[in-house]
């Protein structure tokens, strides 16, 4: 999986905000929930910074060309 890194933090933000009606003492809201499917399904939508492409063509790009990429943002400030 190429995008393992936003999965996961999808996953786990959404789980957060569905525990948080649970840890006031409320129980599971309805709400919450819904807000928790959106940032899961984003999650797994969403792309690495670092890999480009779509589907089966989807690619990392080599870690060289990413150096380079901040090098010149640093060099601008």
């Amino acid at each position: 999986m190429m995008n393992w890194k936003t999965t996961l933090t999808g996953i786990l933000g959404a789980v957060a905000t569905a525990l948080i009606p649970v840890i006031q003492g409320k129980g599971f809201e309805l709400e919450y929930i819904l807000i928790a499917a959106v940032v899961a399904a984003l999650g797994v939508v969403s792309k690495d910074f670092d890999t480009t492409g779509a589907g089966a063509g989807a690619r990392k790009i080599p870690d060289s060309y990413l150096d380079e990429i901040f090098q010149e943002h640093s060099e601008d400030q």
